[in-house]
């Protein structure tokens, strides 16, 4: 992708930030340090979103202390608004402060006023006990927040929230109702590319639940709309890769090994790499996998900046790492 030949036709803000957010999706942790001089650049945006860019985009690179300084600056020019809370909540929990980052999204929860963005508070929030393995609050969190979602939200928001209920259930150690939660993941539109990571995610919780034909079929809806022309990009292919090596990898296919690396060349996305590292473990390569989930880890600032993927694949990689130590 040509980001200098974007920036030479059109070098607004609104252009400058959409260029960050293309880098941060890369999930390449070089592209993203590149991003953090368009950044600083939007600093002094007018637009909320575009000032906040700085500050998240450190953050995503693990450069907490500069990212908090930028959100101290960042929150004194915006007082007091919901996406300040979302960017503040993101950096505060990457960071490692999760009491303060659980305490910015329960005041975007409490907010009655915005019916649609309390609908995000609540599933920030849940995220953020689900990352804190406080599965039976996030639970009750993800149940109050299927009555109070907006029209215009319902369709993201209530597979985000089945996605995270899934893994709730996952973590109780109930996989029916898990999988009960994903066939509702299935009634989302799948001929929309924007839906990608939905269905990628859902194929990887029902592989975890054990079913393997749910799974298949979450993974024929990525793979064809990886194969149309209009949506070929490096991320949706990655993620037909991904799918199918771990399909492969499930049947002791040895062409599993081939796809998953090929998804991970493709984007040096986190769930990409926690695939990786598990066909390492399963083959008793600890050093092999080490090496994976040490690149999972070092993005703990990127996957918490991902409102559509459970911030448990951190936690995940440092309980698989501590396995090979032991």
């Amino acid at each position: 992708m040509n980001f200098s030949a974007a920036k030479n036709i059109r070098a607004d803000e609104e252009t400058l930030s959409q260029i960050v957010q293309a880098k941060m999706n890369l999930a390449d942790l070089a592209q993203i340090r590149l991003a953090i001089e368009d950044a600083e650049t939007l600093a002094n945006a007018k637009g909320v979103s575009e000032a906040g860019a700085l500050a998240s985009t450190l953050s995503a690179c693990n450069q907490f202390p500069k990212a908090l300084d930028a959100l101290t600056v960042f929150r004194g020019k915006f007082p007091d608004q919901m996406y300040v809370q979302w960017v503040a909540g993101t950096i505060l929990t990457a960071s490692g402060d999760l009491r303060k980052g659980e305490s910015e999204f329960r005041k975007m929860a409490e907010q009655p006023e915005e019916i649609g963005d309390a609908s995000n508070g609540r599933l920030l929030l849940a995220q953020s006990l689900l990352f804190q393995s406080k599965f039976e609050e996030a639970m009750r969190v993800l149940t109050v927040s299927s009555k109070i979602n907006s029209p215009q939200a319902i369709t993201r928001n209530d597979a985000i929230r089945s996605l995270l209920l899934a893994k709730c259930y996952l973590f109780t150690g109930e996989p029916e109702d898990a999988l009960r939660m994903l066939r509702a993941v299935e009634k989302q539109d799948q001929e929309n590319p924007s839906n990608l990571k939905l269905f990628r995610n859902a194929a990887l919780i029902a592989l975890d639940a054990g079913d393997v034909d749910l799974a298949t079929r979450f993974a024929r809806i990525v793979s064809r709309l990886a194969s149309k022309e209009e949506f070929k990009s490096d991320l949706a292919q990655s993620f037909d890769q991904q799918l199918r090596g771990e399909l492969a990898r499930r049947k002791g296919d040895a062409q599993a090994v081939d796809l998953l690396d090929g998804a991970a060349d493709l984007r040096g996305d986190p769930q990409n790499l926690l695939s990786l590292a598990r066909y390492y473990l399963e083959k008793r390569n600890c050093q092999r996998a080490k090496v994976y989930l040490d690149k999972v880890i070092e993005r703990r600032g990127l996957i918490i900046d991902d409102f559509f993927t459970p911030w448990t694949i951190w936690n995940e990689a440092v309980e698989l790492k501590k396995r090979c130590a032991g």
